[in-house]
C-alpha cells in the first residue's frame, strides 16, 4: 500500500506504516505543487482515503483484534472490514466511521482544513501518529494511579492499640499492607493521608 506521491520526477512512493518509509523533503515539494488547486484537490482526496483505511487497520491491530473480531463487535461481516481497510476504498459514510469509532472506543473527528496543512501531515504519516489509546487507557483522562471502579480506603486500628498501619485498597487489584513503621514515620504518613483525603473531598 502506498500514499499518493508528488508528481516531481525524483519522488519515490510513500509507503504506509507497514513499509516504514519516509521521504526527505516531501513536505516542501508538496507545498510548491499544491499551488495548483486541481492537483491539490486530487492529492488530498487520494490521501484521505489512504489515511482512513490505514488508520482503521492500525487501530484494529493496536487493540489486538482480527478483522473477524472487529466485524463481530460491529455486527457486520469480515468482508466489510477488509473493504474499509483497502486504501482504494472511497465510499465512506459518517455512520460507518461512527460505528468504527465506537468499536475502537475513541471519538470521531471530522474537520475542514486548508491545503497548506497537508504537506506536514503527509511528512509525519506513520504508525505512531495513527495510533490512538482507547477510552479506558487514555492518558489525558486517567492518572497512572487512577483505575475506574477502585476506591482507596485507609483502615486504622483504635488509637490506644495502634501499633501498625494497614493502608488497604478496595477494588479490582490486590494491595499488600505496609510493614509496621515507627511512631515518627506513622505520624508523617497519617498527616499525608489526611491531607490527601481532605483534598479529594473538596473536589
Amino acid at each position: 500500500m502506498t500514499l499518493p506521491r508528488p508528481r516531481t520526477s525524483d519522488s519515490k512512493s510513500l509507503k504506509t506504516p507497514e513499509g516504514e518509509c519516509r521521504m526527505s523533503g516531501i513536505a516542501e515539494r508538496l507545498r510548491k505543487e499544491f499551488r495548483d488547486l486541481e492537483y491539490a484537490e486530487g492529492y488530498a482526496e487520494s490521501y484521505l482515503d489512504s489515511y482512513i483505511a490505514t488508520q482503521i487497520k492500525v487501530l484494529r491491530q493496536q487493540r489486538g483484534l482480527t478483522q473477524a473480531e472487529l466485524a463481530a463487535a460491529m455486527g457486520t461481516k469480515q468482508a466489510a472490514i477488509s473493504r474499509v481497510e483497502n486504501v482504494n476504498y472511497s465510499s465512506w459514510s459518517v455512520a460507518t466511521l461512527r460505528n468504527l469509532a465506537k468499536a475502537f472506543r475513541v471519538r470521531l473527528h471530522i474537520s475542514f482544513e486548508s491545503f497548506g496543512t497537508l504537506p506536514n501531515e503527509v511528512d509525519r504519516f506513520g504508525k505512531q501518529t495513527l495510533e490512538r489509546p482507547p477510552h479506558e487507557s487514555d492518558p489525558a483522562l486517567w492518572r497512572q494511579d487512577d483505575v475506574p471502579g477502585e476506591t482507596k480506603v485507609l483502615i486504622m486500628p483504635p488509637v490506644a492499640s495502634r501499633t501498625e498501619m494497614f493502608p488497604m485498597m478496595v477494588g479490582t487489584r490486590p494491595v499488600i499492607p505496609h510493614k509496621p513503621v515507627s511512631t515518627a514515620s506513622r505520624m508523617t504518613i497519617e498527616t499525608t493521608t489526611y491531607e490527601t483525603t481532605f483534598s479529594v473531598g473538596k473536589k
